[in-house]
């Protein structure tokens, strides 16, 4: 039997078994009709791996959800799939249309807790996520014995007298393999400079958080945002089961990259050896945030790699922490994400982030 790579079928196999590509991987455009949905456009996205997850086409090419053979890893917000055109961008109207999901961008000049500097107002996390993508493609071929999905499209953030930035986003998966590679392009085509403040929301709900699960990070340190994250920072790392009433917390990590300058954290239930992987380019996104909140359905953790901690905006002038982007550049950003399954592998990820199961 022709292979590709040990275990895999390669290219002349499949083609002699398939009567068409999609009997083993693909992706599907389609739109929604009903709900606070109605009229967005989708990708969904399969493997022969296990894996699938759904790119929303009218919202920045962000993942709505994920699932690797049928057990999700993502977490699913309230408020469920809404069109961009009910966005509210007014202080934390941001929530009303997030869905959550395995990836939500959050930018490109602002993140954190709405501000109002200058005479502007920014909402909650910025407005690229509520933005539709344009010239969105969807694509399978082989490369090889390889056989690849991409999805890509570029989403604007401009404004007259304004910033005026791009992001070129491209969404790659493999058909016998359970990592999603984000690689983003953001660009500015404006004659000056403009923030560029940037951070991947990835969120991870049940069954990979529950009682007993762990975060794994090579963390220098850990400075919780608020009182109320501090009396639980040596617990930053542990997650238990919902509360009732429980409040949020957020912790600010300083990441050590490897020898390859990467960074990495993962998101492991041991009692189901199940999880969630993620890596990003250190010199890319420096810093890391933890979002912990164990209410009852509010039941999630954030794994937010970011270019700059999410402080209150003045701060990041005054502190000159604010990153920028030079007029007529662009900057690239590497994310993937992977489902990390059994208790070998999971022990193997630990080992490599260098920290224990």
């Amino acid at each position: 039997m022709a292979r590709g790579k040990p275990g895999v079928p390669g290219r002349r196999f499949l083609e002699s078994h398939t009567g068409d590509d999609s009997q083993f991987a693909g992706v599907r455009r389609f739109t929604t009709d009903e709900g606070r949905a109605a009229g967005a456009s989708y990708a969904h996205v399969w493997t022969a791996a296990g894996l699938t997850f759904t790119v929303a086409i009218g919202r920045a090419l962000d993942i709505s959800d994920a699932f690797y053979r049928g057990r999700s890893l993502a977490w699913r917000s309230p408020a469920g799939d809404a069109a961009a055109g009910l966005y509210d961008p007014q202080g934390l109207g941001w929530l009303k249309t997030f869905f959550g999901g395995l990836l939500t961008t959050c930018g490109l000049t602002h993140a954190g807790g709405p501000a109002d500097v200058g005479g502007k107002h920014y909402g909650l996390h910025g407005p690229i996520s509520n933005t539709p993508a344009e010239e969105a493609s969807c694509r399978t071929e082989w490369r090889g014995d390889d056989f690849v999905i991409t999805v890509s499209g570029k989403v604007r953030q401009a404004v007259l007298f304004g910033e005026k930035l791009m992001l070129h986003r491209t969404i790659r998966a493999h058909a016998f393999d359970k990592r999603i590679f984000i690689h983003d392009v953001v660009e500015n085509t404006s004659h000056e400079r403009a923030p560029l403040v940037l951070l991947y929301h990835v969120n991870a709900g049940y069954p990979v958080v529950e009682d007993g699960a762990r975060l794994l990070v090579d963390a220098a340190s850990v400075e919780p945002v608020t009182p109320h994250a501090a009396e639980a920072v040596k617990d930053y790392s542990d997650f238990h089961a919902p509360q009732k009433g429980a409040g949020e917390r957020v912790y600010f990590i300083t990441t050590r990259p490897d020898r390859r300058g990467n960074d990495a954290a993962a998101l492991v239930n041991r009692a189901r050896d199940f999880g969630l992987y993620v890596k990003w380019r250190h010199d890319e996104l420096p810093c890391l945030v933890e979002w912990k909140m164990m209410g009852w359905r509010d039941y999630v953790v954030g794994i937010e790699p970011c270019t700059a901690f999410i402080r209150p905006r003045n701060q990041l002038v005054a502190r000159r922490l604010m990153p920028y982007l030079a007029a007529g550049k662009s900057r690239e950003f590497h994310l993937e994400i992977s489902a990390i399954d059994g208790r070998a592998e999971a022990r193997a990820i630990a080992a490599g982030i260098g920290t224990r199961l």
